[in-house]
């Protein structure tokens, strides 16, 4: 009798009800004065906070919490548009630093987390959506 290679289910699925802002992280925006720059993504941050722990809280039993994590990210769009890949991973950056700040995995670096490249999926129905593969 052979092994029958499965793909194993994700521990946990979140969908969060938004997209990530590519103009905030993206070394291709144009804010001015750096500080301007560091509100945007100071708020981008506390948005991803917020949505996060609005998602953990809706679990049952204690908060999840990982000393290594690996992520699938699904970017969920209405309408198709060019997305640039390497912008998209670095939009993702205040969502990690969420994700540390609410104590879900120690540290952002590549030793507690790895992430897997986004997969960008339209579907007008399930829009704005990022979904966390656990």
């Amino acid at each position: 009798m052979s092994a029958v290679n499965r793909a194993v289910p994700p521990a946990l699925v979140l969908t969060l009800n938004m997209i990530p802002l590519t103009s905030v992280s993206s070394g291709n925006a144009r804010y001015g004065h750096w500080a301007r720059q560091h509100r945007a993504m100071r708020d981008e941050k506390a948005a991803w906070y917020w949505e996060l722990l609005k998602m953990l809280n809706a679990l049952p039993g204690k908060r999840p919490r990982y000393e290594r994590l690996k992520v699938n990210v699904t970017i969920v769009y209405s309408v198709k548009r060019h997305v640039d890949q390497d912008n998209l991973q670095a939009a993702l950056k205040p969502l990690w630093d969420a994700m540390v700040d609410l104590n879900v995995v120690p540290d952002d670096d590549m030793e507690h987390l790895t992430v897997e490249r986004p997969v960008v999926v339209i579907d007008a129905a399930r829009t704005p959506a990022t979904v966390l593969e656990l």
